[in-house]
């Protein structure tokens, strides 16, 4: 009995209990009949338990107190009042048709998440006022923006380094103008031009791929050191001091790096190489039998030849793997011996003297051969040429030819048994049966075509001893 008459009890006072809360929200909903639900706005304007005319009012005040402030880079705002740019709006009788709409037994629910209206309540600004406005804004002029700057490389202590990129403060001024003006039409009482994509942004930032790996390429490239051992016993070193004159270099000291430059570049650097220590089609010092100093033409192509392709190549594979050497270029030719060696022609070499008509041939110090010769006759044309060779394209037999005349046939024809090559123009030595003596002053009257004649009976001797790439030293006495 006495637990019945507890439930009894308990039952009656939870029936009371529901009763009350039922007949508070609906009171509560009575309330919200002529006002808005809790956390209402419309535009923006908390208009929660206002009724419509009260709502009216407080949207007017807002319309009064209109203002919009901009936000721009490093936290820089700018705000422009309503009042400045005579910012209206018509509210008109959408507000009490809002309220007629609404739920009022959601009340409840509107306490966690209230209603959002939007009106069109039409507004008006001045134009006019409005760029008035924007003209003070010192981030919207031209003159005061800083521009974007790229991520770039320089060079500071040694080593190459990524200067990290400079955002700027360049804006696209009709795009803002644009947005500042749809924020005011929509209301809008804040604009963050920072989210907008409205300024201008580097095109390169320090995270950039190809950066990064232009960085790791350049730092291992200047780990290399190659030293060039010159025949005259000298040294040039390409380092790093050479090779950042190989990079593009601004006005901020920041290097940029092109594949086909940079191998122009060291195609160039080995050219000029070749030209300053190249020793081919250069005069040569020599000293003749006699004893008497004589200069060599530089129409001969006996000589140091740096090879400009192939070296390219090798120090731009040196670079590439930052290796650390000391060696000779690449020769496409050379000299017998160094500078110091009888002017770099050794013992063993050929000499030929024009004005005397004589040849020597030396091996290895001593004298092996001479004979008198029959040079080229003395005139401009046929008049053998002086200088540094060296002996190339040994041909046994050899059949000499002229120029091609009109007819087809050739100015001259002659078989030789030993043939050696001097120039490319078709200057050699060689057998000359059809004389029966050498020389004296035979060559300035009947001379040969250019050639240097030689006894038969001597040609093989002479073939056998002249080798390839032995030097041939021509030359006049004055």
């Amino acid at each position: 009995m006495k637990r019945r008459q507890m439930f009894q009890k308990f039952s009656a006072l939870l029936l009371i209990i529901i009763a009350l809360i039922a007949l508070s929200y609906i009171l509560a909903a009575l309330h919200f009949h002529h006002r808005f639900l809790p956390r209402t706005t419309i535009n923006g304007v908390h208009v929660a338990g206002k009724t419509a005319d009260k709502a009216m009012t407080a949207l007017e005040e807002s319309i009064e107190n209109y203002a919009l402030e901009v936000k721009f880079l490093n936290d820089q705002t700018q705000t422009i009042q309503g009042q400045s740019i005579d910012y209206t709006c018509a509210v008109g009788d959408g507000i009490a048709a809002l309220l007629d709409g609404q739920h009022k037994f959601a009340w409840f629910f509107a306490l966690m998440n209230g209603p959002e209206y939007t009106i069109d309540m039409n507004p008006q600004y001045s134009e006019s006022l409005l760029q008035t406005e924007l003209a003070r804004m010192p981030q919207l002029q031209e003159d005061q923006m800083i521009p974007p700057e790229d991520a770039g490389i320089i060079f500071e202590n040694g080593s190459f380094e990524i200067v990290p990129e400079t955002e700027g403060t360049t804006i696209n001024r009709p795009l803002t103008e644009a947005l500042i003006r749809n924020a005011i039409l929509a209301g809008e009482t804040e604009l963050d031009l920072t989210e907008k994509k409205v300024y201008s942004s580097p095109s390169v930032r320090s995270d950039d791929a190809e950066l990064v790996q232009t960085l790791k390429d350049l730092n291992q490239y200047s780990k290399a050191s190659v030293t060039y051992e010159l025949y005259n016993k000298k040294t040039v070193t390409v380092d790093i001091d050479t090779m950042k004159t190989w990079l593009k270099r601004d006005e901020n000291d920041r290097y940029s790096f092109d594949r086909d430059r940079w191998e122009s570049e060291i195609y160039e650097y080995v050219k000029d190489l070749a030209m300053s220590y190249d020793t081919v089609y250069k005069t040569h010092q020599f000293r003749t039998t006699a004893g008497a100093e004589v200069v060599l033409p530089a129409d001969g192509y006996y000589g140091w030849k740096i090879d400009v392709t192939e070296e390219s190549k090798k120090l731009s594979e040196d670079i590439s793997q930052g290796n650390t050497v000391s060696r000779e270029p690449v020769y496409k030719r050379r000299e017998a011996s160094s500078p110091d060696d009888n002017n770099g022609f050794g013992n063993t070499y050929c000499e030929i003297n024009l004005t005397g008509q004589h040849m020597w041939i030396y091996k290895n110090g001593a004298l092996e051969l001479e004979t008198d010769i029959v040079s080229g006759t003395n005139t401009d044309k046929l008049r053998t040429p002086a200088g540094a060779f060296a002996a190339y394209d040994k041909q046994s037999p050899k059949i000499l030819q002229g120029d091609r005349q009109e007819d087809g046939s050739f100015g001259y024809r002659s078989e030789v048994n030993y043939w050696i090559r001097l120039t490319e123009d078709g200057v050699g030595i060689h057998d000359a049966s059809w004389r029966d003596s050498f020389g004296g002053s035979i060559w300035k009257e009947n001379g040969s075509h250019g050639c240097i004649n030689v006894p038969p009976e001597l040609a093989q001797k002479i073939y056998n001893l002249i080798d390839e790439d032995m030097p041939i030293c021509v030359y006049y006495l004055n």
